[in-house]
């Protein structure tokens, strides 16, 4: 990816109401004005409109770094009738307007995309503002604090293609909707970061093909699938889109943190549904193993393992292996017989829980993780800790680390699941492993190892017995 192609796309959510940042508008419409770029538009208030969207954004994309650019559409059909930008109340003519009458001023760069019929591929349009804006904007005062992400519903319901689902609101509605906007108010109160340069940051995100790092989307919303009993997760931050790289240089309030993360938490749930005694935690062979051929290893287990549970169907889920494996492994050829062998093994190895594969399960798990993240959220925020969740994972401060492991095993025992997962530690890169937060952490471990390793003597001690 080239410098050109590093960017994200244009967020029409941003929002502000300071009056330096009015300012900027309005100085901005009265340039437009004397150079006659706004012929043909008979309301201020609608070239305002877009001018904020489009400026706003392109401030927030700068201060994170002054190389991203900003995608854009050119294309009419972006903006016709129930399209998301015309729910927004953004309408192709002034949009274009506002875009180039910003490119005229010299306050932005400006490349318009084009489609290639022969290649079959192409390039959006994009824009980065230049020092020329940035100078206009911080001359009247505005700072980037003064920027704020309009997050709007924190509860959505989808349908199985995940089309967005109207539904009424009830007291289970409101109650969810409660939770994360008060948790949400309570992030705001918190400053997230990453510490390292913008050319540390650019590198890593265009080595793993990922967007630019948009620092105003802190707020979360929790999105179920076809009712409110499936999915639930929480999405939207930031941090859950950056790479596993740059998650380690995360910091709150300047200072550096950790990762823990439940291990194997929805394998785990099926079999805790069923109430079955997972086999490998007696040490008797490894839930994801593989065959042992070239280009086979856990990762590929695992992955057939979440596909074979999601699917609805077996044809299904080989057509997503498929798809996964020409993607993303390598050296390996999706052959039917390879794909099969992968499935039936699978399904051998968790002949226990064989009934959950094919059969779209897996909504019904992320709402169960979706519960656990929502008690460990819940608490750490009684406490005044704030916890970023990346599903089955939560970053926090180092010094929170021992609450937030007891915490996560606490979240399983109080919502009723009685197998309850290893919890795993991934550093943060600038941490300090020696520091009293981390020798506190490593004896809640030590102390959950041997309560693990006591309950399994106990076990085996009668199974010997019954033999």
């Amino acid at each position: 990816m080239d410098e050109r192609g590093y960017s994200r796309s244009l967020d029409v959510h941003k929002i502000s109401e300071y009056p330096e940042v009015q300012r900027v508008i309005s100085k901005i419409y009265e340039l437009l004005s004397e150079a006659d770029l706004l012929k043909r538009v008979s309301k201020e208030s609608k070239i305002k409109k877009h001018l904020k969207v489009v400026v706003l954004d392109l401030f927030v994309g700068y201060m994170g770094d002054p190389l991203v650019f900003i995608g854009y559409s050119r294309n009419k059909n972006s903006y016709s009738k129930d399209s998301r930008l015309a729910k927004l109340f953004l309408n192709y003519r002034p949009m274009m307007q506002v875009i180039d009458g910003l490119e005229f001023l010299g306050f932005i760069e400006n490349h318009k995309g084009f489609y290639d019929q022969s290649r079959q591929s192409g390039l959006q349009s994009r824009m980065r503002a230049t020092p020329a804006l940035i100078n206009l904007i911080e001359t009247c005062g505005v700072t980037p604090f003064m920027v704020s992400y309009d997050i709007g519903e924190v509860v959505l319901l989808r349908d199985a293609d995940g089309k967005d689902l109207s539904f009424p609101e009830t007291e289970e509605t409101r109650a969810i909707s409660d939770q994360v906007r008060s948790y949400n108010q309570f992030l705001s109160e918190h400053r997230i970061s990453l510490a390292l340069d913008a050319d540390e940051i650019r590198q890593g995100l265009i080595k793993t093909g990922k967007p630019a790092v948009d620092y105003t989307r802190t707020q979360l919303y929790r999105a179920f699938k076809v009712d409110f009993s499936s999915g639930g997760r929480y999405y939207r931050g930031w941090w859950q889109e950056v790479p596993s790289g740059l998650r380690k240089y995360i910091t709150i309030d300047g200072e550096n943190c950790s990762e823990l993360d439940y291990s194997g938490q929805s394998l785990g749930l099926l079999y805790a549904f069923k109430d079955h005694e997972r086999a490998w935690l007696k040490g008797d062979g490894d839930p994801y193993a593989s065959n042992g051929e070239p280009g086979i290893d856990r990762d590929l287990m695992k992955k057939v393992f979440i596909v074979c549970v999601n699917a609805a169907s077996r044809r299904e889920a080989f057509g997503a292996i498929r798809k996964h494996i020409d993607k993303k492994v390598e050296n390996l050829q999706s052959k039917p017989e390879l794909i099969n062998s992968l499935i039936n093994q699978t399904v051998r190895n968790h002949a226990n829980i064989a009934e959950y594969f094919f059969s779209s399960a897996w909504a019904g798990l992320q709402y169960q993780d979706s519960e656990i993240a929502k008690y460990v959220l819940e608490h750490m925020q009684a406490h005044g800790y704030p916890a970023l969740p990346i599903h089955d994972s939560f970053v926090v401060q180092d010094q929170r680390l021992p609450q937030l492991f007891s915490l996560m095993k606490e979240a399983y025992r109080m919502l009723g699941v009685t197998s309850v997962p290893d919890i795993t530690l991934d550093s943060g890169a600038n941490s300090d492993p020696n520091s009293p937060p981390f020798k506190a952490l490593e004896k809640l471990m030590d102390q959950e190892q041997q309560m693990k390793d006591k309950e399994l003597q106990s076990v085996k001690a009668l199974e010997d017995y019954v033999d």
